[in-house]
């Protein structure tokens, strides 16, 4: 067994694939070192060729929400205890200290280099992180987080039409959840900018050669549009009605809401 152990450590020092891989293809060459390697040269599967995995963390702690896409070479680190408090650092960091930090993450690596290098070498991974988005509620307010197997997470701030009206929590979960399985772009048509509408205009034309008259061209942007916008959809879990009708229905108003999603989803 040992031998089988310091076989897997070889074959992972010399390729910097992970140890799941080595062990894998050990076993279907006998443990042999030579023969594993030949055979990696052969199915391309050393460092230059590896494809990497994005997972999803979301987090809400009092008034903040945070969705954090993770970037690692293999997903099997999720359970390992080093990462989860690596994680739980850098999100309890983050809500801390959210003031400080770009929203669209471009020096989020550099912020936090001294503990993805720990962490990468701890694991032998190469870990970074990828983007985090935030959300901050008040009294007003309510923010909610749903996480889909870790492949999709949602985040979304909502508020009462009226003083009185009680927030339902779980309805506003489905909303999240819906966000999750149909993934909208946009709150509505009014947030979409006129340069996007312009450019689907454009693709719209050249798909049809501009056979089709003013009148379906609109028609077809307008069905476009509302595919695309969370309130025009029609609702996951009432299918004849749309997002819009039950938000009025249940007296909620969605003011914002972010999706982040892993290329392995």
């Amino acid at each position: 067994m040992n031998n089988k152990l310091e076989n897997i450590k070889k074959i992972r020092k010399i390729t910097k694939i992970s140890i799941y891989k080595c062990k894998k293809i050990l076993e279907k060459n006998n443990f042999d070192i030579y023969k594993s390697l030949k055979y990696l040269k052969k199915k391309k599967l050393n460092k230059k060729n590896k494809s990497y995995h994005e997972f999803i963390t979301t987090k809400t702690k009092k008034n903040i929400t945070i969705i954090i896409k993770f970037e690692s070479e293999t997903d099997f680190i999720i359970n390992n205890i080093e990462f989860k408090n690596f994680e739980k650092k850098i999100i309890c960091n983050i809500i801390n200290n959210y003031k400080k930090y770009n929203i669209d993450s471009k020096n989020i690596n550099k912020i936090f280099k001294n503990d993805i290098n720990l962490i990468t070498n701890k694991l032998n991974e190469n870990i970074k992180i990828k983007n985090f988005l935030y959300l901050k509620s008040n009294k007003e307010k309510y923010i909610c987080d749903y996480n889909h197997n870790r492949k999709i997470g949602v985040i979304i701030l909502v508020k009462k039409i009226n003083k009185n009206n009680i927030i339902n929590i779980k309805k506003v979960r489905k909303i999240a959840i819906h966000i999750a399985a149909i993934q909208p772009k946009y709150l509505n048509i009014k947030s979409i900018s006129n340069k996007y509408i312009k450019k689907i205009k454009e693709n719209i034309k050249i798909k049809f050669k501009n056979k089709l008259k003013h009148k379906n061209i609109n028609n077809e942007i307008k069905e476009k549009l509302n595919k695309i916008c969370l309130k025009e959809q029609l609702f996951l879990f009432k299918n004849n009605i749309k997002v819009k009708k039950y938000l009025k229905t249940n007296n909620i108003k969605v003011i914002k809401f972010y999706l982040l999603k892993s290329k392995n989803n």
